[in-house]
């Protein structure tokens, strides 16, 4: 099974190639660099927070099933098997995912430290404006500091680079840069990550130039021919915006193009259905499905080539369905897939089997010599340290019900038991054990005490026999709402 990690990691970079595959189409040509900046920043940490939001808890689910099956189905699996069959190709998809986050980690701290040894060796100005440097490298900005060089300017081109970095420090440009960073750390592997830091990165050159030009201090032409001549100096550190021919290339085209129209915006109005679309995909199809079926429609759904077997008998699924329009005269279901329907019916059972007893037959012939053969029990010491304790809570769970275990009849090797002994037991000390509610239990001739439900465990002293010999990897376990 795929770590939740990589399938984290799946869900972050597909937002990412989505979210960066509509800016360059749709966004990057807008003169909307304000709301370009949003949408940057929206798109670096939707992606990064989505998968961890429970949609699905959002939607109503089915509240009363008074005359419905809850269906409950193991999907446990031996973690010996399971290391058998498959290799642990995961694991080196995870060394070599975060050997590349180290290395850009430390490339990222190296110019961190080169960033810190400039500001340590530049001093502060009389106006306090910027901090003055030595180094013959383009002006540039760094959080609330400003670092030039000004004996390679001319006196006339200062107050506009100023005026350019001011715009950086004042809208706190440095954050945007620093979030791309790090989720290109994280996203190494994903050009969409790149893709964007670029994205960011030249996004933050057009406002700050858009400001400049706004404030009309200077004429546009002598603004360019001041950005052209700032290209041939030396590149700043890494860490900040940097300054090359591309994005000078592009910053000047910017400048020059016209004022978008507002109509456009409503390009923006896109985003929203792709928004909602990894919201939805990110949750898993039993999510989607628990959220808006009952579990009969859902087994229903996903076991569309499945074996019927009504009143131990092999059955349509034409018969199933016409069974379904009477529920009240259902007795029992179990759902039985995977490796266990296998071992039980052989290839024919590939989409699994459905087990439908009536209230009419649960006690003729054929209805017992077919549990005898195919009960709906579970092996308890297949699945780890878990007690049954622990087991009828996570059962309880999954299969939404509001039962309590003071109401069962619990029976331990045949003979009564309490809860408090029940409690005692260890998954160790489990051979098998099943469990049945509502009127089944009473037909099953428990009598009143059993008017609720009935447990049924046995332990490894007496767990012996053809029972024992079925169950060897996945258990299933039919539950029948009281009342039905």
């Amino acid at each position: 099974m795929m770590p939740d990690l990589l399938v984290y990691l799946l869900k972050v970079n597909g937002a990412l190639l989505l979210f960066v595959a509509v800016y360059y189409a749709l966004l990057r040509r807008l003169t909307f660099h304000t709301l370009n900046r949003w949408y940057l920043l929206g798109a670096i940490l939707f992606s990064a927070l989505y998968p961890l939001v429970d949609v699905a808890a959002l939607w109503p689910r089915p509240v009363d099933l008074s005359s419905e099956l809850i269906v409950w189905q193991s999907s446990w699996q031996s973690p010996a098997a399971t290391a058998a069959n498959s290799p642990d190709y995961y694991s080196w998809v995870l060394i070599v995912y975060w050997a590349g986050v180290v290395a850009l980690g430390a490339r990222l701290l190296v110019q961190g430290l080169s960033l810190g040894r400039l500001h340590r060796a530049s001093t502060p100005t009389e106006s306090l404006l910027f901090r003055q440097i030595s180094e013959a490298v383009t002006p540039f900005s760094f959080w609330r500091t400003i670092y030039v060089n000004p004996q390679q300017h001319q006196a006339a081109e200062l107050p506009a680079i100023l005026q350019h970095e001011q715009v950086h420090v004042q809208q706190w440009h440095t954050i945007d840069v620093l979030l791309g960073q790090v989720q290109r750390v994280f996203c190494w592997f994903n050009p969409a990550a790149w893709l964007l830091l670029r994205a960011v990165q030249e996004n933050l050159e057009f406002i700050a130039d858009q400001a400049v030009l706004r404030a009309g201090q200077v004429d546009s032409k002598v603004y360019q021919y001041s950005l052209v001549r700032l290209s041939t100096l030396a590149l700043g550190p890494a860490l900040v915006t940097p300054f090359t021919f591309h994005t000078l290339k592009s910053r000047i085209k910017m400048m020059n193009s016209q004022k978008t129209s507002a109509v456009h915006m409503a390009r923006y109005v896109l985003v929203a259905p792709l928004v909602a679309a990894l919201l939805l995909g990110s949750c898993s199809k039993a999510d989607q499905e628990d959220a808006v079926q009952p579990a009969a429609k859902t087994t229903q759904n996903t076991m569309q080539n499945a074996l019927y077997f009504i009143d131990g008998e092999k059955s349509t699924r034409e018969a199933m369905e016409q069974l379904e329009q009477d529920v009240k005269a259902i007795a029992a279901v179990s759902v039985i897939k995977d490796e266990q329907a296998l071992k039980l019916f052989g290839e024919a059972a590939a989409a699994g089997a459905i087990v439908v007893t009536t209230k009419a037959n649960a006690n003729s012939p054929g209805v017992k010599a077919f549990n005898k053969l195919f009960n709906t029990s579970v092996r308890m010491s297949d699945h780890g340290p878990e007690s049954p304790a622990e087991f009828f809570e996570n059962s309880k769970k999954d299969a939404g019900t509001t039962m309590k275990l003071s109401e069962f009849l619990i029976l331990i090797n045949g003979k009564e038991a309490t809860e408090a002994e029940f409690r005692q037991l260890s998954g160790s000390d489990v051979k098998s054990m099943s469990m049945m509610t509502g009127s089944g239990a009473i037909e099953k001739q428990y009598g009143i005490r059993g008017r609720n439900g009935v447990i049924e465990i046995t332990t490894g002293a007496a767990g012996t026999g053809m029972l024992n010999q079925l169950y060897d990897h996945n258990g299933v376990m039919g539950i029948t709402k009281k009342g039905c």
